[in-house]
């Protein structure tokens, strides 16, 4: 079975950034004019290549995949457990009889696992007890990458009400001067949002409801306040939130916000608060050591 850590987003900036070896660029041999520009060419495509796993084990995909490996992939899926809920309890979480995260607690955020594609039973339980939270069917489309955010709030008769939602993690390759990221909405007291850059004034998420996501949005690496806005028309409306984050080019990421807006009338003081997660880097490789 596969090694599996739940890295923590953190309370206070809920900042996560994976740490994935980047291979150095060393074409080796390139002794005419036609020989770089062939070398040239295979570093750039290498460069596009994406390892959607996010994690401390970077995959470096070859020129050439076996029939086998194609296959496998038609058949798999990659799935992942983001725990935002600050009243739900630490957590272990099954995919059919996969583990896929284990003692994952509010503000941390499971490995990718690979598991089969197709209609599959998910289910999540108590870390300390083993009590049942969820037990449902989902169906993961083959190839694909998911998040299974982990969200729920209080009915008026003070239970807790369990809200998963699961999110497809589609986006494609940012350019080296470019970051790529998209808003999740985990906060069950605040209304439908709008998120901006305030540098650039650009959208990354509008008109986004409790327990939905946005698009990924390409923005400039750097740098950045994002700013959570009550959606408005022309993306206008007031800032309940904003964050600095410092994103790294090539790099593709989620922000959440989490919380509530007004702790004091919910059965936990936490208060709202927005967190960013690393979902996959561009690889930069161009020559493996033998």
């Amino acid at each position: 079975m596969a090694h599996r850590t739940a890295h923590a987003i953190g309370l206070v900036t809920l900042l996560l950034i994976a740490t994935v070896a980047w291979g150095i660029a060393a074409p080796v041999g390139a002794t005419t004019d036609a020989d770089e520009s062939a070398a040239d060419e295979q570093l750039e495509e290498r460069k596009q290549t994406i390892d959607p796993t996010a994690t401390e084990r970077a995959i470096v995909q070859g020129d050439n995949e076996s029939a086998d490996d194609e296959s496998e992939e038609a058949n798999t899926s990659r799935i992942r457990i983001v725990h935002l809920s600050p009243l739900i309890p630490e957590i272990t979480a099954d995919v059919g009889f996969e583990t896929v995260a284990e003692n994952l607690s509010f503000g941390t955020v499971s490995d990718y696992e690979v598991v089969e594609a197709g209609e599959t039973d998910l289910e999540v339980e108590t870390t300390e007890n083993g009590d049942e939270i969820l037990e449902t069917e989902q169906t993961l489309e083959p190839a694909g990458s998911y998040s299974f955010v982990v969200i729920g709030d209080v009915t008026a008769n003070e239970t807790v009400q369990f809200q998963p939602a699961l999110l497809r993690d589609e986006f494609e390759a940012p350019n080296e001067s470019e970051a790529s990221i998209r808003f999740i909405h985990g906060s069950p007291d605040v209304s439908a949002v709008d998120v901006t850059v305030a540098e650039t004034n650009t959208t990354i998420a509008e008109n986004v409801s409790y327990r939905e996501d946005s698009d990924y949005v390409t923005v400039p690496a750097g740098n950045v306040t994002l700013e959570v806005r009550e959606a408005a028309d022309d993306n206008s409306g007031e800032i309940i939130r904003h964050v600095n984050l410092s994103l790294e080019s090539g790099t593709i990421y989620s922000a959440a916000v989490t919380g509530y807006r007004n702790p004091d009338e919910t059965p936990v003081d936490v208060p709202l608060n927005v967190g960013v997660f690393e979902d996959a880097r561009l690889e930069n490789e161009s020559n493996e050591s033998e």
